[in-house]
């Protein structure tokens, strides 16, 4: 059976944190690696048996992969502290690490995403796969500054369950982040 490293992004995520690494429990080994959270985010991630690292914030590419860098286990899985991997999605996953097609080198998700505990069905939300699973060694980010996008070299195949995407908390959340991400984008565009 080949292994797993969990690797998750982290600033000030102590209310997401608890219920995103308890869904991951299971794995061999789960990494954070922290911008310099004020909050409980450090402390939560240790009581879950993490192995916490901190680096200053230099995008979310760069965190991206720093973190990879820091896994150890055959298999990456790459989440935000808001997704969380559904159980049939952790069986899938065991399943692929008992038999590993050894030609594949990565797997898109499915993901569902959620506003206030409702499934977003529609309005492109819905079908939505992203490459979050890859042996290690194998995938990296590119350099967008904003919505970047795993990229493995060599064969993709997809899974079947799905990540859970608890991508924002209220209205205000909303659009704190559209002004956040239009900004970036805007600036990756200039």
């Amino acid at each position: 059976m080949e292994t797993l490293s969990v690797v998750i992004i982290t600033l000030n995520e102590e209310a997401n944190l608890p219920e995103c690494l308890a869904r991951v429990a299971w794995a061999d080994e789960i990494v954070v690696l922290d911008s310099g959270s004020t909050d409980r985010t450090e402390a939560i991630a240790r009581e879950f048996g993490a192995r916490v690292h901190t680096r200053a914030w230099d995008g979310y590419t760069g965190q991206r992969n720093a973190a990879h860098d820091l896994a150890t286990k055959d298999w990456i899985l790459s989440l935000d502290a808001d997704e969380r991997i559904s159980p049939e999605l952790a069986e899938e996953i065991k399943e692929m690490l008992k038999n590993p097609d050894p030609g594949m080198l990565g797997h898109r998700l499915p993901y569902k995403v959620f506003y206030r505990g409702r499934w977003l069905k529609h309005g492109g939300f819905f079908p939505e796969r992203h490459v979050r699973l890859f042996r290690r060694g194998h995938g990296s980010y590119g350099d967008r500054a904003v919505h970047e996008a795993l990229q493995v070299d060599g064969p993709v195949g997809d899974l079947n369950h799905f990540v859970e995407h608890h991508s924002w908390r209220d209205v205000s959340d909303v659009i704190r982040r559209l002004d956040h991400y239009s900004t970036l984008s805007a600036k990756e565009y200039h």
